[in-house]
C-alpha cells in the first residue's frame, strides 16, 4: 500500500510538471507572438496557454492579444479605405476604435498607432476637399463647392481660408440667383463682395460687368420710354391745335406745325421710331415678352432700314436727323450681327452687349424730331 501510495504521488507530480511545461511554453510563444506583432497566433497560444491553467498574467496578455487582432484587422481595412479614397469611411473606422478601447493601457501602442492614422486620413481628406472645391469653384459649381467646404469646416472649424470660400460660394449663388431674376443692383452687391473674396474669378467679374451694363441698359430704356411719351403728348397737342399764328419773321426751326412736309416727315419718322422701339429695343432690353430670334430681328430691322432709306428730307435742316436715324440702324445691325456669332443663333445672349452707341443715336434722332415740333 505504501508502494503504491507514492507511485500515485510520483505520477501526479509528473502530470503536473507536465502541464505546467505546456502552460510555460504557450506563454512564452504567445509573447513572443504579441512582440512580433503577430496577433492571430498570440491569441491561440494564449488560449491554450489558458487551458493549461488560468493565471492573472495569461489573461491579460490573452485579452492584450485579442483587443490587437481586432484593431489590426480595422486598421487594414482603413488602410483600404484610404487608399480608395473613401476617407469618411476610413474616419469612421480610426474613430470607433479610439472611442471603444480608450482607456486601455495594455493597448497604448496600437491605439497610438489608430490615432495617428486618423491624423494622416483626415489631413488627405481636407486636402482632398479643398482641391475638389477648387476645382468647382472655377468651373462655375457653387453649390457642390460649398458641400465640399462645409464639410471641410466641420473638421476644422477655425479654417479662416475655408470661410472665406464658403462665403465666396453664397455669395456667388445668391447673386446668381439675383442676377436670373433681374434683381441687377443685389446681384451687383453679391458678385462685388464674391470678387473681394477670390478677385481674379472670371466668373464673378464677368457676371458683374453684365449686371451693370444690364442695369445701364434698363435705365437707358426707361429715360427712351419717358422721351417716347413726353414725345406722343408732344404731338397729340400739336395737332390738335389749329390757332397757331406765323410770324412772317420766324426762323425755319419755328415752321408751323401745319407744315404738310414737316407733318409727313415728323409722323413717318415717328412710325419708324416705334418699329424700331418695339420691334428691335425691347427684344434687346428683354423687356418684352415673348423673346424671338436674333434673326428675326434681323429682318425686323431690315424692314425698318428699307423704309428709312425711302424716307424724303423736306428741308435740309431735318438731314443731321436723318443721318442720326440711319446711324442708329447701322449700329443696331453691326450689334446683332455680333450678337449672332457669339451665340448662334441664341436669344439668350440679348443685352449681353454694349448698346450705348445705338441707344444714344436713338436718343438724338428723338431730340431732333422733338426740336421741330
Amino acid at each position: 500500500m505504501r508502494s503504491g501510495g507514492w507511485i500515485g504521488i510520483i505520477f501526479l507530480f509528473m502530470l503536473v510538471a507536465g502541464c505546467t511545461g505546456k502552460y510555460d511554453d504557450y506563454l512564452q510563444k504567445g509573447k513572443n507572438s504579441l512582440e512580433h506583432e503577430e496577433y492571430a497566433k498570440a491569441v491561440d497560444y494564449l488560449e491554450q496557454a489558458l487551458e493549461e491553467k488560468k493565471t492573472e498574467e495569461a489573461e491579460q496578455l490573452y485579452a492584450e492579444a485579442k483587443g490587437k487582432s481586432q484593431i489590426s484587422k480595422l486598421l487594414k481595412e482603413g488602410k483600404d479605405q484610404t487608399n480608395k479614397k473613401q476617407f469618411e469611411e476610413a474616419i469612421s473606422i480610426y474613430t470607433s476604435i479610439l472611442k471603444e478601447h480608450e482607456n486601455k493601457e495594455y493597448l497604448d501602442s496600437i491605439l497610438k498607432e489608430t490615432q495617428d492614422l486618423l491624423n494622416v486620413t483626415k489631413t488627405k481628406y481636407s486636402e482632398n476637399l479643398l482641391t475638389m472645391a477648387n476645382t468647382a469653384i472655377k468651373g462655375g459649381e457653387y453649390s457642390y463647392a460649398k458641400k465640399n467646404l462645409s464639410k471641410l469646416l466641420d473638421m476644422d472649424i477655425e479654417n479662416s481660408e475655408v470661410k472665406q470660400l464658403l462665403m465666396f460660394c453664397e455669395n456667388m449663388i445668391n447673386g446668381t440667383k439675383a442676377y436670373n431674376n433681374q434683381e441687377w443692383d443685389e446681384a451687383i452687391s453679391l458678385f462685388t463682395v464674391a470678387i473681394n473674396t477670390y478677385p481674379d474669378h472670371e466668373k464673378a467679374i464677368t457676371m458683374k460687368k453684365e449686371a451693370l451694363d444690364s442695369k445701364k441698359s434698363l435705365e437707358i430704356a426707361a429715360n427712351m420710354t419717358g422721351s417716347v411719351n413726353k414725345e406722343v403728348e408732344t404731338n397729340e397737342v400739336d395737332f390738335e391745335e389749329t390757332d397757331v399764328s406765323v410770324n412772317e419773321d420766324q426762323d425755319f426751326q419755328n415752321i408751323p406745325v401745319e407744315d404738310p412736309a414737316k407733318l409727313e416727315f415728323v409722323n413717318i419718322m415717328n412710325s419708324l421710331l416705334d418699329d424700331y422701339w418695339n420691334n428691335v429695343m425691347n427684344q434687346v432690353q428683354g423687356v418684352s415678352s415673348g423673346i424671338t430670334s436674333i434673326t428675326q430681328l434681323q429682318m425686323d430691322l431690315g424692314n425698318i432700314y428699307r423704309e428709312s432709306v425711302n424716307v424724303s428730307v423736306p428741308y435740309p435742316e431735318y438731314q443731321e436727323i436723318m443721318n442720326n436715324w440711319m446711324t442708329c440702324l447701322e449700329e443696331t445691325n453691326v450689334y446683332l450681327e455680333v450678337l449672332q456669332g457669339i451665340s448662334n443663333g441664341d436669344p439668350s445672349a440679348l443685352s449681353q452687349e454694349n448698346i450705348s452707341v445705338m441707344a444714344d443715336y436713338y436718343g438724338k434722332t428723338l431730340d431732333g424730331l422733338n426740336s421741330i415740333q
